[in-house]
């Protein structure tokens, strides 16, 4: 029988150049096909080969560029490249992926190349392994100018555009701050970035492709990475001013003089957002409030020796003082005055004022005096939005990719004649239905060892999102301290008596929890607080790296609405009251919830879960543990689970033919393929099967009747959700008179 490998590397172009590679007659070249792997993606097998020799022959020393050359340090091979190889058994491909040189020997002169094989699915993730998902190509092609109007508009957009502007209170929104008023600013708004969006840029830059119903389901559709920043970077210097006086200005004791600042041109000095009117001195604020430190520095003369003078910042539109400083002064000294984080209202306009404050004594500023703007917080000057900003900084493009297996419990599987096509699914909608039958191929004098329960012998299994240390992720903590799933985790006990260890399912990715404080409103939340809720806080988070979902929904009681600040007016707010809420959370719909990206039922929720009938809202079990990864528990640790190793005669033909999807028919019964391990190409051998029974496991179906209730003896229990405990409401204290942090 012939064994064919054929390896394609790269040469200096990036171009891929084929090579027919020399192989040594006689050795065994052993591919081990797996495909099960619960925990973490990148840290599996999938398909590969054990280490392969190849001999020095003329060609294979031109496929490694001479790498044993010892001498050379011009060139050469590069193994941090990917080789693409593919091997065919009498003309049948039995294998496609990649081929690594992993060492080189050299004995009395002979050399000879240690490689192995992998396949494309373990191949993708090393390829993306160190790729920071901030650095993902095309994100910054989402860049976009930030306007009331292109905000509201991305709320009921097809999702086109790769982002939403759903809420997300990072900073404590007006509800908690204030008593039923719920309001938030364009500008305190994020986007968020769908998932799919970004999965879609990933093998696109990989040079992948995938095929997957998940991945083009409506569910998928919706979910999204919050906005990780928590609010939207002010682009700050763009409203930057610096102007100086060129003439004196003189006044007696408690006379009023305003400094000319005049000059706000040629450099040094400047006025980037165009509200210094130089002629009349006067700052002239936009639409919305502006936050800024204004900085003095001036040199005055008086009649007196020692003096005491006044520096305002006047608001000429109503005619009342922003903020004053009083200081000593001796006659020709330069003094400097730096008023801090001072707000100047809306449409407003504000000026400098100097007055003397020693009585019979004049004072003078002389020319050369300087005012500087320097802009804390200016939400009409956002500008362009840079998408990176969107992302965590930290996170990596494989990190998403496990995260997303570890939430919907996802198969990846490379297709067997175009390596580069992934097949992409759930547990329960990866395998189908037509069987492949090797009752012919056992060897049935060989030994079958068959394992009946959990073969890894876990004593529990706890799926949880990441805690993300925020407000409510500390209240659901302390309120629970022994739940080792945390909030919207799920924790499961096999009640295996030779348990030895847990099983952890942790994303890397937190979730986003649901609350209302004063008002209706239910929206996700990712802020702290410092002190009591008595008297505390509240503390602005970056909301970091979570999962959620999108949906634009309506909440609280009939006809309310909320209101979409699009600007400010003097001391008022404009905008418009709106009624449906761009909602970003675990939940789609904490009024009618139909699914959750929460792995079990909260314990505790925070918002009070009534209709305006005062009757208590439902909930549902369509969690991602029920719906993803129950079955597949049960299958893998009941106690009619059972595993079976047995040895099999397997031809090229089921190789070339191998689909890890389709069950297998022996013995009567349905499994499903684990793992082909030392397949011996070319030989003809038998190969060893591991496999595991398929149950007749009812699909699951969700219920959304789950009451949330404040007497948890009135939950339902058992077959809704295993979860030790049913949600119940507790609101988390609002503070009397926080300030944003």
């Amino acid at each position: 029988m012939s064994v064919t490998l054929i390896a394609y590397p790269l040469n200096d172009s990036d171009v891929e150049v084929p090579y027919v590679v020399d192989t040594m007659g006689g050795t065994d070249i052993a591919i081990t096909f797996s495909i099960d792997d619960i925990n973490d993606i990148t840290k599996r097998k999938g398909s590969f080969s054990k280490t392969i020799e190849l001999p020095n022959t003329t060609t294979n020393a031109s496929l490694f560029k001479f790498a044993y050359n010892v001498q050379s340090f011009v060139g050469g091979f590069q193994p941090n490249k990917k080789i693409r190889a593919a091997m065919w058994e009498d003309g049948v491909q039995v294998f496609s992926g990649a081929m690594q040189l992993l060492s080189m020997s050299k004995t009395k002169g002979e050399v000879t190349y240690e490689v192995g094989m992998f396949s494309e699915d373990v191949s993708l993730f090393q390829t993306i392994q160190n790729n920071l998902l901030v650095n993902t190509a095309g994100v910054t092609g989402m860049n976009h100018t930030v306007t009331t109007a292109h905000v509201s508009a991305t709320w009921t957009a097809s999702g086109a555009s790769g982002y939403v502007y759903g809420l997300v209170d990072s900073y404590g929104a007006t509800d908690v701050l204030t008593q039923g008023w719920f309001a938030v600013p364009y500008w305190k708004m994020g986007p968020s970035i769908y998932v799919k969006k970004m999965v879609d840029l990933i093998f696109a830059q990989a040079g992948y492709r995938y095929s997957s119903a998940f991945f083009n389901s409506n569910l998928f559709k919706k979910l999204v990475i919050p906005y990780v920043a928590g609010t939207i970077p002010v682009t700050l210097s763009g409203s930057n001013i610096f102007a100086q006086s060129t003439g004196t200005v003189s006044g007696s004791f408690n006379q009023a003089i305003v400094v000319k600042f005049s000059k706000d041109t040629p450099a040094p000095y400047f006025d980037n957002g165009g509200y210094w009117v130089a002629s009349s001195s006067t700052f002239v604020a936009p639409g919305v409030p502006t936050r800024w430190n204004i900085s003095v520095d001036f040199t005055a003369t008086y009649t007196k020796t020692l003096n005491q003078a006044i520096i305002r910042v006047i608001n000429l539109t109503n005619s009342t003082v922003i903020s004053q400083k009083l200081f000593q002064q001796t006659s020709g000294q330069k003094v400097s005055v730096v008023f801090e984080n001072i707000e100047i209202p809306a449409d407003n306009t504000a000026n400098i004022e100097f007055a003397v404050g020693t009585v019979a004594s004049t004072g003078t500023i002389l020319s050369g005096a300087t005012v500087l703007w320097e802009c804390l917080e200016n939400p009409t000057s956002l500008g362009v939005v840079d998408m990176r900003t969107a992302l965590p900084a930290d996170v990596k493009q494989s990190d998403l990719l496990v995260d997303l297996q570890k939430m919907f419990n996802l198969y990846f599987m490379p297709d067997a004649q175009d390596p580069k096509l992934l097949y992409i699914e759930p547990f329960k909608d990866f395998y189908s239905n037509t069987v492949n039958d090797w009752s012919q191929k056992a060897d049935e004098n060989q030994e079958q060892l068959l394992t009946n329960g959990d073969p890894n012998q876990y004593k529990e299994l706890i799926f949880k999102y990441k805690d993300m240390g925020d407000y409510l992720s500390k209240t659901y903590k302390s309120s629970f301290p022994l739940a080792k799933e945390g909030y919207g985790g799920r924790q499961f006990l096999t009640q295996n008596f030779y348990g030895k260890s847990d099983f952890v399912c942790e994303t890397m990715a937190g979730t986003l929890i649901p609350a209302s404080f004063t008002t209706t409103k239910i929206i996700g939340r990712s802020w702290d607080l410092e002190g009591s809720t008595s008297s505390g806080t509240v503390k602005q988070l970056n909301t970091g790296y979570r999962l959620a979902q999108y949906n634009s929904i309506a909440q609280g009681l009939p006809s309310t609405s909320w209101f979409y600040q699009t600007g400010v007016s003097g001391s008022f707010a404009t905008g418009e009251y709106v009624a449906n809420v761009p909602f970003i959370s675990h939940i789609d719909n904490p009024f009618a919830p139909t699914e959750d990206l929460a792995f079990g039922i909260p314990r505790q929720v925070f918002y009070n879960a009534t209709n305006a009938s005062g009757n208590p809202i439902t909930y549902t079990n369509n969690n991602l543990y029920n719906k993803y990864w129950l079955n597949y528990i049960t299958e893998t640790t009941s106690k009619e689970a059972l595993q079976l190793e047995l040895t099999m005669m397997l031809s090229a033909a089921d190789i070339y033919q191998l689909d890890f999807r389709k069950p297998i028919y022996y013995g009567g019964v349905r499994w499903r393929l684990l793992q082909i391990r030392d397949y011996l190409i070319g030989q003809q051998k038998p190969c060893r099967v591991t496999l595991r029974r398929i149950l007749n496991l009812a699909e699951f179906v969700p219920v959304t009747s789950v009451p949330i209730t404040t007497d948890p003896a009135g939950l339902p229990n058992g077959p809704l959700d295993p979860d030790p405990a049913d949600p119940t409401y507790e609101a988390p204290s609002t503070p009397e008179v926080p300030t944003p942090g």
